[in-house]
């Protein structure tokens, strides 16, 4: 009974700290269209897909999407395909913390989004990096664009504080003639941190956390009580 109350209260604390994370946002396929999917999210890993078919003439014609994330690696995918009108939006908010020595200088550092595009039919794809309510880097890939992108956005803050990140990929595609406006785009997003001295991480709300240099010897026994 003790070990089955010990149980259940550290599935509640996880619960309780789960619930304080910011939501995120994902849509698949044009609203109202069957199959749609469009729903917020708590959870550190989700995904969403869904297809639907329509007639052209004596044709049937289908489109389908696929979208997802996960927070505790920094990583968005968003795959859309089709000659039907295609949709595909996926949107993610995380709190992060810069860690390091003890001090109050501030630290520059950026958030490194790596956006890769792969469209080679008709949709458009946005791809966001931002912090805060305006610090933001965009990238835009029309039909038959191939891109690899860094997305910086600069960050200045002290050890402890904590900032907001927010992250997105949306796809649209399709509508018209089935011969002549295929979607097939295939985006992908990966975060990380770029520019933080020795000694320094930043961790995050939902579990993400980077080392960006190795520390100096001298800090090490530091780095590792923290896990302790």
């Amino acid at each position: 009974m003790l070990r089955l109350l010990v149980v259940l209260m550290a599935a509640g604390v996880a619960s309780e700290a789960g619930a304080q994370c910011p939501s995120n946002y994902l849509q698949v396929l044009p609203p109202g269209v069957a199959n749609s999917v469009t729903r917020t999210s708590f959870a550190p890993v989700d995904f969403a897909s869904g297809s639907y078919s329509g007639s052209y003439g004596p044709s049937i014609y289908s489109a389908g999407a696929y979208v997802g994330y996960n927070l505790a690696t920094g990583a968005l995918t968003d795959n859309c395909w089709g000659t039907l009108y295609t949709q595909g939006s996926v949107a993610t908010h995380d709190i992060f913390t810069l860690h390091g020595p003890a001090g109050n200088e501030p630290v520059a550092f950026k958030a490194d989004g790596l956006a890769r595009v792969q469209n080679d039919g008709g949709g458009s794809c946005t791809l966001e990096v931002r912090v805060g309510s305006s610090d933001s880097t965009t990238a835009i890939a029309g039909g038959g664009t191939y891109i690899t992108q860094e997305l910086l956005v600069p960050i200045t803050r002290t050890v402890g504080q904590t900032f907001d990140l927010f992250t997105s990929i949306t796809i649209t595609g399709g509508g018209g003639l089935p011969e002549d406006d295929t979607t097939s785009d295939y985006s992908s997003l990966s975060l990380s941190f770029s520019g933080l001295p020795d000694g320094y991480w930043v961790t995050s709300c939902q579990g993400f956390g980077q080392f960006a240099t190795p520390a100096r010897p001298q800090t090490w026994g530091h780095l590792k009580a923290a896990y302790r």
